[in-house]
C-alpha cells in the first residue's frame, strides 16, 4: 500500500515544478509562449477548463454590429477580449438554425477572442435556413472588408468556416475585391467536390489513394443538399413536396413519405432517385439526370472548378477521420490543390464533423499542432 505522505509529497513537488515551469513561459515570447497558449486552448475546445493557478482567461465581450453594403444590411457579433486585438478572423457559422449564436460557435469565436483575435461572426441567412447559395458570400465579403479596417488587425485578417460554410470561405477569398488581402484560411470538415461529397452522403463511400472505403454517412448531409436546391426547381409542387421529404427524413431516415412522392413531377421524381436509389456504379449518370439549374447551382459552389492556386493565403485543413457528413479525403484533396508551401493538413481521430471528443495521445498532439499554426498566424508578422 502507497505512503499518502510520499503520495502528497510527490504531486506537490509536481506541480510546484508545473507551476515554476509553465511561469517561465510566461516570461518568454515566440514559439514557446505560442506553444503553451496553443496547449491550452486545445484544453478548452476539448472541454479541459485549465485550473486558474495555471491560466487565467481574459474577459471577452460581444456586440451586435449592422453592416452594410450596397443598401444590402446584415448583422454581425464582434468579439473583442479586455486586450487589444493583434489580428482578426471573419468566423462564419454552418448550417444551422440558429445560426451565428449557435453555442458552439459562440464558445470557439469567445476562446480565439480570448487569444488577441479580433473575431467577426456574420449573419448567414442562407446556411441559417439551412440553404447555401453563391450569394451567402457577399456577406463575407462585406465581413472581411470591415474586419481588414478594425485597428490593430489591419494586413493580419483570415476567414474560418466549418462544415459546408468553409466552402464559402474558400470561394469569398477568391473574389478579387479581397482575393489579395486575406491572410489565412481556416477550414474545419470542410469539402473540395461539392458532387464527390454528395455522392459520399448518399452513399457513404469515399475513394483514397485509388482504394474505396465506406462508412455509414450521416444522412443530413443529402437531406441539407434538397434545401439548398429547393429553388432551382421549375414546379412549386415539387418545392413543397421535397421540402416536406427533406425535413422528415432529416427527423427520421425511415419517415413514410409514401403520401408525398406521387406529387412529384418527373424533375422532382430525378432528384428523390439520386437521394434514395442507391447504385455507387450509377451515382454519375443520376447526377446528369437532375435538372440541369441543379446541378449549375452545385458546380457554382464547388472549388474542384476553382482556380485554387491563385491563393495567396495561407490555409489551415482540419478533418476528423470519423466524419459522417464531409469525409476527410475531401480535405486531402484540397490540400493537394492548393500551392505545398501554402497548406497545412490535420486530420484527427474524434473530431466528428465538428465537434471533437479526443481520446487518442496521437490525436491530442496533431489537434495542438492545428491550435499553434493558427495562433502562428495572428503572430505571423511578428515572427
Amino acid at each position: 500500500m502507497a505512503d499518502n505522505g510520499l503520495t502528497k509529497k510527490t504531486l506537490l513537488k509536481a506541480t510546484l515544478v508545473l507551476i515554476a515551469g509553465i511561469t517561465v513561459l510566461l516570461l518568454l515570447k515566440g514559439p514557446l509562449a505560442r506553444g503553451y497558449e496553443a496547449v491550452i486552448l486545445a484544453a478548452e475546445l476539448g472541454g479541459f477548463s485549465p485550473p486558474s493557478l495555471i491560466y487565467h482567461s481574459p474577459h471577452v465581450s460581444s456586440e451586435v454590429l449592422c453592416l452594410s453594403h450596397n443598401s444590402r444590411q446584415f448583422t454581425a457579433d464582434l468579439y473583442l477580449s479586455e486586450h487589444s486585438p493583434v489580428a482578426g478572423i471573419v468566423l462564419l457559422h454552418g448550417a444551422t438554425p440558429d445560426g451565428k449564436d449557435d453555442p458552439r460557435l459562440t464558445e470557439f469565436a469567445k476562446l480565439l477572442a480570448a487569444r488577441r483575435f479580433a473575431v467577426l461572426v456574420p449573419e448567414l441567412i442562407g446556411p441559417q435556413h439551412r440553404q447555401i447559395d453563391i450569394d451567402d458570400t457577399q456577406p463575407v465579403v462585406d465581413a472581411f472588408r470591415f474586419l481588414n479596417n478594425y485597428p490593430g488587425v489591419e494586413s493580419q485578417v483570415g476567414i474560418g468556416g466549418f462544415s459546408v460554410s468553409a466552402g464559402l470561405g474558400f470561394l469569398a477569398a477568391l473574389r478579387p475585391e479581397i482575393g489579395d488581402d486575406v491572410a489565412f484560411i481556416v477550414s474545419i470538415g470542410g469539402y473540395h467536390s461539392l458532387p464527390r461529397t454528395l455522392d459520399y452522403a448518399i452513399t457513404g463511400q469515399y475513394e483514397l489513394e485509388g482504394i474505396w472505403h465506406r462508412q455509414s454517412p450521416n444522412p443530413y448531409g443529402k437531406w441539407l443538399f434538397v434545401l439548398s436546391n429547393l429553388e432551382t426547381l421549375q414546379e412549386a409542387v415539387d418545392q413543397w413536396a421535397l421540402r416536406r421529404i427533406a425535413n422528415r427524413r432529416i427527423a427520421s431516415e425511415q419517415a413514410d413519405i409514401s403520401d408525398l412522392e406521387p406529387l412529384l413531377t418527373p424533375e422532382g421524381q430525378a432528384v428523390l432517385t439520386y437521394l434514395t436509389k442507391v447504385n455507387h456504379d450509377h451515382m454519375n449518370v443520376q447526377y446528369l439526370a437532375l435538372p440541369s439549374a441543379m446541378r449549375e447551382h452545385i458546380e457554382a459552389l464547388d472549388l474542384a472548378n476553382k482556380p485554387l492556386q491563385q491563393l495567396s493565403a495561407r490555409v489551415l485543413l482540419i478533418h476528423g477521420r470519423d466524419d459522417t457528413i464531409i469525409p476527410y479525403s475531401e480535405s486531402i484533396a484540397l490540400a493537394r490543390e492548393l500551392p505545398p508551401n501554402q497548406v497545412e493538413l490535420y486530420l484527427v481521430q474524434g473530431l466528428h464533423h465538428v465537434d471533437s471528443k479526443l481520446d487518442r495521445l496521437q490525436d491530442i498532439w496533431h489537434f495542438w499542432r492545428a491550435c499553434y499554426a493558427l495562433l502562428q498566424q495572428r503572430d505571423r508578422d511578428a515572427t
